[in-house]
């Protein structure tokens, strides 16, 4: 059965000098979500209990961060802050 999972990305200034993308891969049957965004978001997606890879990349403005937060059903509810200018931040862990 499917279960909810939350990723939320806080932007320090409204936009993003890059389009922010967050890329789910499910490691176990290999299916996956992409999606993509210019500002802040927290979008809620649908995942079937298994092992997943989440990675969210993007660019800051000069001198500005990001917060990125993974919740929900995902085990361990994960949080990483990006405050160079290009990052990619991976979460890896387990949907039940």
């Amino acid at each position: 059965m499917a279960a909810l999972t939350t990723v939320k990305v806080e932007v320090g200034t409204v936009f993003s000098a890059l389009k922010i993308r967050a890329t789910i891969d499910n490691l176990d049957d290999n299916s996956g979500f992409k999606y993509t965004d210019n500002k802040s978001f927290e979008h809620s997606f649908q995942l079937n209990p298994g092992n997943y890879m989440i990675t969210i990349s993007g660019m800051n403005q000069d001198g500005d961060s990001t917060d990125i937060w993974i919740t929900g059903n995902f085990i361990e509810n994960r949080y990483a802050k990006a405050d160079k200018p290009f990052y990619s931040k991976v979460f890896t862990g387990k949907v039940i």
